[in-house]
């Protein structure tokens, strides 16, 4: 992980202080001079730990280091530097010696050897996909010598005919399971297999699914037996896509007298409710539309959870996200953090190359960090061992509270001396800040040096603050000056339950961006209570200014 705890560097570092001074900027079109924001730099010697800031314009070396921001001057070299519209080498005392050249060109042909990234660049080969499947169907165009129709069919990658050229249309782009295809004749569909055979005659308004026993259609009204075409099922809602003979059924709004609930091959119907916190029955407000692994989500008025086969809520309608269950994993959202739970509504965490689930009793985990695991229960964190034992009840307010009990617990148990222990716990608080140059840098609780004033940077809130290296973009840095989420935003505000708002979006300690549909709202601020105060934006007809309550729930089923 990237940091700017540059306690142990001894080598030169230079940082680019984004927008750090003012400058007068001679303007030829009103001829006059106007105040303009520069670059400035600073030069960190490890060694030495003294602080240059240098005003140029441009600077750069032939290393960056990407785990800390900076340019790094190695032994023996100069940086190339440009000032106005000519070039210089500057040597590490940050004064210029001879001139090197002139003008951008000559800077920017300055050759960069970049170390030390995160991930290496590597560029893939092109490839050329080709399809060789003889029996892949392509549409082939013919005009009828009676009336001058065009008319289609299809025909293998030889050209060879596979059914007769009769249908106004076919489908060819969206086959349904790669097997059965939509084709027209007029208005009215009908369905082949990608063989030419005749599934479904052209009758129907329209072919939704179809798995070769039983079919969806006339846009969802309807199931029917592929083998006699007759009607299991109808419904004035809309039956969705068929997976392993179960579908879910939903009503449309304004409600009518159909039910949400879930059909099964035969035509058989469950309707599916919840109980309210009233007691009484009550049908979920939204179904999702794939059955996969034999559950179905759902959406209640407290939050998205999933039911089985029989209509049974077997996983807690308790999430803000979540999507279709694949290959025994789905992928959900509570709160503010991302992850994954199993069938069982057990969430997966690593523990080194295993992924373990953990007891459901526990709304959220985080993975395994030196042989224990945050947990959650409501607003509550704890921590849990390998075997499962409860070693901190879920009383803390935070990740973080937990993670620095471990801490000191860990060092109680290390027998350490005084001297020893006192100088341990020093690391463990958070550093503290000091300005000076118009900006911050970072010394421990006992006066040494950890980072020097490059940064503009804010408290810590919730465990980690606003930073930027001189004014440019913003990021995240943690109380161990770890960069959380690197500076790549123009804006962004202080962390409040969980969330921080960057350019109208919402994003997590982990940098995600939380799926909340903020694109039709404005005036947006951090969350309080859970929940935004804000407007509808100007696009929204007849909404104007209207009010809004933005919660950290999605607007709507979403599928990954």
């Amino acid at each position: 992980m990237s940091s700017l705890n540059l306690q142990d560097r001894k080598d030169i570092l230079i940082f680019e202080l984004s927008n750090y001074r003012i400058v007068n900027v001679w303007n030829s079109t009103y001829n006059h001079y106007e105040k303009k924001l520069s670059n400035s730099y600073a030069i960190y010697n490890g060694a030495t730990k003294e602080l240059k800031i240098v005003d140029y314009d441009h600077l750069r070396t032939s290393t960056f280091d990407y785990s800390c921001h900076a340019f790094i001057l190695n032994p023996g070299e100069k940086a190339l530097v440009m000032n106005g519209f000519s070039c210089y080498y500057m040597d590490e005392n940050g004064e210029l010696n001879e001139k090197a050249g002139e003008g951008w060109s000559f800077f920017s042909k300055f050759d960069v050897h970049e170390i030390n990234k995160k991930e290496e660049r590597k560029q893939k080969p092109m490839q050329l996909l080709i399809d060789d499947d003889e029996s892949t169907a392509i549409k082939k165009r013919w005009k009828s010598l009676d009336d001058g129709k065009i008319l289609y069919g299809i025909a293998d990658s030889n050209g060879k005919l596979l059914c007769d050229i009769k249908y106004t249309d076919i489908w060819i782009d969206s086959i349904i399971r790669e097997q059965y295809i939509r084709v027209k004749i007029d208005e009215l569909f009908g369905l082949i297999s990608i063989e030419g055979k005749e599934i479904l005659p052209v009758q129907y308004d329209y072919i939704d699914d179809c798995d070769g026993e039983i079919a969806v259609v006339n846009h969802g009204y309807e199931l029917i037996s592929v083998k006699d075409l007759s009607v299991l099922y109808s419904t004035k809602g809309k039956i969705h896509h068929i997976c392993n003979g179960w579908m879910s059924v939903s009503k449309y709004y304004p409600p009518d007298e159909s039910s949400n609930g879930i059909l099964y091959k035969d035509g058989s119907f469950v309707s599916i409710f919840h109980v309210n916190k009233f007691g009484f029955r009550q049908e979920y407000d939204q179904l999702g539309t794939f059955i996969n692994d034999g559950l179905l989500p759902v959406h209640a008025p407290n939050g998205y959870g999933y039911v089985d086969v029989e209509g049974k809520e077997v996983i807690n309608c308790k999430y803000c996200e979540i999507s279709d269950f694949n290959n025994g994993k789905a992928k959900v959202r509570f709160d503010c953090e991302y992850g994954y739970i199993d069938t069982k509504g057990r969430m997966l965490v690593k523990n080194g190359d295993k992924e373990i689930p953990i007891p459901s009793i526990y709304d959220w985990a985080y993975d395994f960090k030196e042989k224990y695991a945050v947990v959650q229960k409501g607003k509550f964190f704890g921590a849990i061992d390998e075997c499962m034992n409860e070693i901190i009840p879920c009383s803390l307010n935070s990740k973080e509270d937990v993670e620095r009990t471990m801490s000191k617990t860990k060092l109680f148990y290390q027998n350490l001396s005084e001297q020893e222990y006192n100088k341990a716990i020093i690391q463990l608080l958070p550093p503290v800040r000091y300005k000076e140059n118009k900006l911050f840098g970072f010394k421990s609780i006992d006066g040494s040096l950890l980072c020097p004033p490059i940064l503009s940077v804010r408290d810590f809130v919730e465990g980690l603050a606003v930073f930027s290296i001189g004014n440019g973009k913003k990021g995240y840095i943690n109380e161990k000056l770890e960069i959380v989420i690197e500076p790549e935003y123009g804006s962004a505000s202080d962390f409040s339950e969980g969330l921080a708002l960057t350019y109208g979006d919402y994003i997590n300690k982990n940098g995600e961006v939380v799926n909340l549909d903020t694109s039709f709202l404005e005036k947006l601020t951090p969350f309080k209570n859970g929940v935004v105060q804000c407007e509808y934006n100007r696009c929204q007809p007849g909404k104007d200014n209207d009010d809004y309550e933005l919660t950290k729930f999605t607007v709507g089923y979403k599928t990954y």
